[in-house]
């Protein structure tokens, strides 16, 4: 899927969300298991790096997240 949106969508900022915070099970989402989480996130990173895809990390708690994510996003539109 993500080859799928690299070729078709030019993003001026790509966020990434590093799988740092509890995992909830909101029905959507599957693989809840650190080991899985750890190795899905290497497995997108790798992905990511592989269609030269620039990215911000953002990781810590929700708040962290909103503020970092407003931050980059306000330095873009300067």
């Amino acid at each position: 899927m993500l080859d799928e949106i690299a070729k078709l969508q030019d993003y001026d900022l790509w966020l990434y969300l590093e799988p740092d915070v509890k995992w909830v099970n909101d029905g959507l989402r599957v693989h809840g298991e650190g080991e899985v989480r750890v190795k899905n996130n290497q497995h997108l990173k790798t992905l990511l790096k592989s269609h030269n895809i620039d990215y911000k990390i953002l990781n810590g708690d929700y708040l962290d997240r909103l503020n970092g994510a407003i931050k980059l996003i306000d330095e873009l539109l300067t």
